[in-house]
């Protein structure tokens, strides 16, 4: 992920809000209100703090603090699969597929690299501590500090509380019910700050048809086709955007998803029925409350990546799991993981120009030490970050 764009760590970038907002807090506002801003709604403890810490060093190599902690952050998921002890993980080659599943994700583009993004791989990792069994050892400390620091992040790994107390319920376990208490105190935390920071951009209605396409496109499509799914997106697009029921969609959809979630009932492996429970929850809540131009534009394979990249790995991972597992499922699951694995790699050193390619960050630093009144263009492009005149 660190050499498919160098330039990040090079030359240096500030991606969106992350300049734009973010480190302008951290240049104009005391530590202590920069690190609990709050943005869109909610707080973003590893933006504000990675952007605080940027503050401390020369303008010329701010947005690479930030990178260095983004892929830190976004190691975490990594680090919880290589460590887990699920028994068709021990292996070197499954542990192997199950990172490249993790690393290329069609259209995931944007979620790599940058701070203000880090809560989308939190979600993931605090839904793999889910998955997993509970560690005994010092490994536990990472994963209750994952649970703590997740629903903080960001909107999203609250969606996993009530999974983690019915976890907690059926087996119990009083590992599973520290975990629980964890990341059930965090999450009220931010949604309380949600609650009483109303974001008018975040509209939370989608109809069953949209829902369905949308599921349809980022979730059977786009890990089969990659970018090559703008045909069949496009239609569905269209359909729905008459008003009319994607008949193709709702059909397969649901085909596609219960097929899978019989394969999971039938597995003696119950961590696939968390980590296939966990990614219907993050997809479907994640879509519900999405912030887009227009809810349809979701559809498009490329709009709202983010919000399918956590349950696109989560159902990779289940198949990946079935694939290993004795039963029917075993060579459906392995071809169609088989599948997902030669798009994502086939596609992965092409990256989409607006994540490749954007604005020198340090031709804009000089132009700005010059004319301390020249406003620094950050990427993507057109997006632009005023800095005070010191």
């Amino acid at each position: 992920v660190a050499v498919r764009i160098p330039v990040v760590f090079l030359g240096g970038r500030f991606w969106a809000e992350e300049g734009a907002v973010f480190f302008h807090n951290a240049l104009t506002e005391p530590w202590w209100a920069a690190l609990f801003a709050v943005h869109t709604g909610y707080v973003n403890l590893i933006a504000n703090l990675a952007t605080l810490l940027a503050a401390q060093v020369p303008l010329e190599h701010a947005p690479q603090v930030t990178a260095v902690i983004a892929l830190g952050v976004q190691t975490l998921p990594a680090v919880v699969l290589a460590t887990s002890r699920l028994p068709w993980l021990r292996s070197a080659p499954s542990l192997t597929l199950a990172l490249l599943l993790l690393a290329t994700v069609p259209g995931a583009g944007e979620v790599w690299v940058n701070s203000i993004t880090s809560h989308f791989h939190m979600m993931l990792a605090a839904a793999l501590v889910l998955m997993i069994e509970p560690r005994q050892d010092r490994l536990r400390w990472l994963h209750r500090g994952i649970l703590v620091l997740a629903p903080l992040t960001g909107p999203g790994a609250e969606m996993l509380a009530p999974l983690f107390v019915l976890r907690a319920l059926v087996e119990r376990s009083r590992q599973r019910a520290v975990q629980a208490a964890l990341i059930v105190a965090a999450s009220m935390v931010q949604l309380g700050i949600i609650a009483t920071h109303p974001e008018p951009a975040r509209v939370y209605q989608a109809s069953l048809p949209l829902l369905i396409g949308i599921m349809y496109v980022k979730h059977v499509l786009t890990p089969l086709l990659g970018p090559w799914v703008d045909a069949p997106a496009h239609a569905v697009h269209d359909v729905v955007q008459q008003g009319h029921w994607p008949l193709t969609a709702m059909v397969i959809t649901p085909v596609v998803f219960a097929a899978m979630a019989a394969a999971v009932a039938a597995s003696r492996r119950p961590e696939l029925r968390w980590s296939f429970a966990a990614g219907l929850v993050f997809a479907l809540l994640s879509y519900f409350g999405a912030v887009a131009n227009q809810s349809t534009d979701l559809l498009y394979w490329w709009v709202g990546a983010r919000y399918a990249f956590a349950p696109s790995v989560l159902f990779a991972l289940t198949l990946l799991g079935l694939a290993y597992q004795p039963g029917l499922a075993r060579w459906p699951a392995r071809l169609v993981v088989g599948c997902m694995l030669v798009v994502g790699l086939a596609r992965y050193p092409h990256v989409l120009a607006t994540f490749a390619t954007g604005p020198d960050w340090q031709h804009e630093v000089a132009a700005w030490r010059a004319d301390p009144g020249h406003v620094l263009r950050i990427w993507p492009t057109g997006w632009v970050m005023e800095l005070p005149r010191r």
